[in-house]
């Protein structure tokens, strides 16, 4: 075994890729990837997302109400790669929401805008912004308020259609995609 002391977080990859959309104070939105996103409940649907304190994001988030998520499929990975300019170092000098204006639906929700063609939109109205944490991440809990699949990669009962192909980030700019979806027999009813 190997003895690891740093980049600890990097065991528990690969993560899954979503984007965050968030508005400022005076209304400017803003965009950005994150893998730091865990479903805490299902009942009602609540997430926990961290940003890195030091970004906009995190200082967006600090004041606002709600966040979107759009979860990307594979073929979106080149515009999330620049969306995270602070990792790919893309640097047009444009603002990222002119700049991508083809690629975002600026009116899914009034508090921030989500990937056009994703697999998935989810709205959070925030909750909670847990306090004396530590470390350097911004914690915040979302509870849901809309959410809206894409019938293109889901049917009705929100069950995949073919392979949608969310990926996931390793580290850096390593990422996966999903494998086939395979299942095996339940050995009774779930109930679910």
């Amino acid at each position: 075994m190997i003895e690891v002391t740093d980049k600890i977080h990097r065991i528990l990859a690969p993560r899954l890729v979503v984007t965050i959309g968030t508005k400022d104070k005076d209304g400017r939105q803003n965009i950005i990837p994150i893998n730091n996103i865990t479903s805490i409940s299902t009942e009602p649907s609540m997430v926990i997302i961290a940003v890195y304190k030091p970004w906009i994001t995190a200082e967006n988030l600090k004041t606002a109400k709600a966040f979107t998520v759009s979860v990307p499929h594979r073929e979106q990975l080149e515009l999330i790669w620049k969306l995270g300019q602070k990792y790919s170092g893309y640097n047009s000098g444009k603002d990222k929401i002119d700049e991508f204006a083809d690629n975002l639906d600026l009116d899914f929700s009034e508090h921030g805008p989500v990937i056009k063609d994703a697999l998935g939109w989810v709205e959070y109205e925030i909750i909670d912004l847990p306090k004396d944490v530590g470390g350097n991440h911004l914690m915040v809990i979302g509870q849901h308020s809309k959410a809206k699949v894409n019938e293109k990669y889901y049917n009705q009962d929100i069950n995949p259609l073919g392979n949608p192909k969310p990926f996931m980030q390793w580290e850096r700019n390593n990422f996966a995609e999903a494998s086939d979806i395979f299942s095996i027999d339940y050995f009774r009813d779930p109930g679910f």
